[in-house]
Order: structure tokens, then C-alpha cells, then sequence
């Protein structure tokens, strides 16, 4: 169960990760339930971009940035920011 709101005092987008376990990933359908719990009828609950799928432990992401200027055969400075987006982070 997620409840990011009383965690946090305010409403925003949370990324969760759940893992499936070796029994529930050997069935041939899996049931997804999904509950909220309003203070009131006017609040809003939103579920987007639900992907299933095996996530690699190691997913390197590399994003390089350097001056509009850099040549070939000159020295620059490269800004290099590298993430795993996988399991393992």
C-alpha cells in the first residue's frame, strides 16, 4: 500500500517498484486491485503509466553536455552525468 500523501504532507507523482514473487510471476494472469482512501468525495486519485515487465539490475543511462564551440583536435570540458536505471539502485 502507498500513501505518499500522509508521508508527505502533499499531493505529487510517486514512482513505486514492486516486486513479484516467483510464484506469482509463474501464473498465467496476475489481478492488479488499486484502493484510495479520501478524506472527502472531492479528492482525486490518478494512476498513470503502469509498466510490467523484468527490469534489468543494470540499465546504464550516460547524458553528456559540453560548450556549443567543442572541435575536434581542442581540448573541452565534457559534463558527464551516468545513472542505472535499473533494480539495483
Amino acid at each position: 500500500m502507498v500513501n505518499d500523501s500522509l508521508e508527505t504532507g502533499k499531493a505529487r507523482w510517486v514512482q513505486k517498484l514492486l516486486y513479484l514473487s516467483q510464484a506469482q510471476m509463474s501464473e498465467p494472469y496476475l489481478v492488479f486491485r488499486f484502493m484510495m482512501h479520501a478524506q472527502n468525495r472531492l479528492e482525486t486519485f490518478y494512476l498513470d503509466n503502469i509498466k510490467i515487465a523484468d527490469i534489468p539490475h543494470k540499465d546504464l543511462a550516460a547524458q553528456m553536455s559540453m560548450a556549443s564551440g567543442a572541435c575536434r583536435g581542442k581540448q573541452a570540458v565534457a559534463n558527464v552525468t551516468v545513472a542505472n536505471n535499473g533494480s539495483d539502485v
